[in-house]
């Protein structure tokens, strides 16, 4: 209809109909890549929002996760302390046996949290990222991404560490352990086999313990910096959603 509009007001050189009919034409189109820009930015919002919901909901567990991380870094470090006092004469008994034995098999290990936020890989991946509206959140979300990247570059250094320095002290430690749980966890039982006066007189051991004590440490306060990124991700989120 337009175009036959605007072939008879060439025809007949009406050139007002013509413009009339041209501006209409550009007109409807500009409103038609409008309205598909607004669609697309709407459903574009709906995308990142559903993420951030995800991510919300991902890093209150990532967070309790990072919590038992810390208190497993401390009861570690706690272990190894006790083992280096029986070397250094205390007394086995009921209460320190376990913490002593746990603390020889757990010299070189090393706790890992895996951060598992796959709303956030989304936002970051797509480029979405910029598109977050709440600055704060956009924020904490590139700060959280940079500090668990650093942590995990970190700890893995310290776990080479560990490897290399306790794994080859600990070849000539005169000690088995038996029918150990295979998850290692608080509650596996396992038997060990030891000569206490032999472990006590070797030097080695003891450096080991310390060094282990030390590296434990180290990989405790990464984590609380991590968990510190991860915390403000959770605030800030729920900032966001409560205005």
């Amino acid at each position: 209809m337009i175009l036959r509009r605007l072939a008879d007001g060439i025809r007949a050189q009406n050139w007002f109909t013509v413009v009339l009919e041209v501006l209409i034409v550009v007109v409807g189109i500009f409103i038609a890549l409008q309205v598909d820009g607004w669609n697309e930015g709407r459903k574009k919002q709906q995308n990142i929002e559903a993420q951030l919901l995800r991510i919300a909901d991902d890093a209150a567990v990532l967070l309790a996760e990072t919590d038992r991380l810390i208190v497993g870094f401390d009861n570690r470090i706690a272990r190894v302390q006790i083992a280096l006092e029986v070397l250094d004469g205390t007394p086995l008994t009921a209460a320190n046996t376990r913490a002593f034995e746990r603390a020889l098999d757990e010299s070189y290990q090393l706790n890992e949290v895996e951060v598992d936020l796959p709303g956030m890989n989304i936002l970051m991946n797509t480029g979405d990222i910029d598109q977050v509206a709440d600055a704060n959140v956009r924020k904490a979300l590139l700060a959280l991404t940079n500090e668990w990247r650093r942590r995990k570059t970190v700890i893995g250094h310290v776990r080479s560490l560990l490897d290399i320095v306790n794994r080859d002290i600990f070849k000539g430690i005169s000690y088995d352990i038996v029918g150990l749980d295979a998850e290692r966890s608080d509650g596996a039982e396992f038997k060990i086999r030891y000569d206490l006066d032999s472990l006590r007189a070797d030097l080695r051991l003891r450096a080991a313990l310390s060094n282990a004590a030390r590296m434990q440490g180290y990989g405790r306060s990464q984590t609380v910096l991590a968990r510190a990124a991860l915390k403000a991700v959770v605030d800030s989120l729920e900032q966001s959603t409560s205005r």
